[in-house]
């Protein structure tokens, strides 16, 4: 886990410490812009859709692979 992309993406997106350590590539949606907190992950227990804007997705994928490994192909 790289501290200072989790420290942007919390700025970024407003979501919690744990939230954005923990994320799953499966749950992130680059393309359409959004990343979902499935509910067994979500504070409240509810699933939570996050909107992902430019800044956010940084450079593509590259931000985020340094907090969760890349899916295998």
């Amino acid at each position: 886990m790289n501290r200072s992309a989790v420290f942007k993406l919390r700025l970024i997106t407003a979501q919690r410490r744990g939230e954005v350590a923990d994320v799953r590539w499966q749950d992130v949606d680059l393309d359409a812009g959004w990343w979902t907190i499935p509910a067994e992950r979500a504070k409240n227990g509810l699933p939570h859709r996050v909107p992902l804007t430019p800044m956010a997705g940084g450079d593509g994928p590259r931000e985020w692979q340094l907090l969760a490994p890349a899916p295998k192909r």
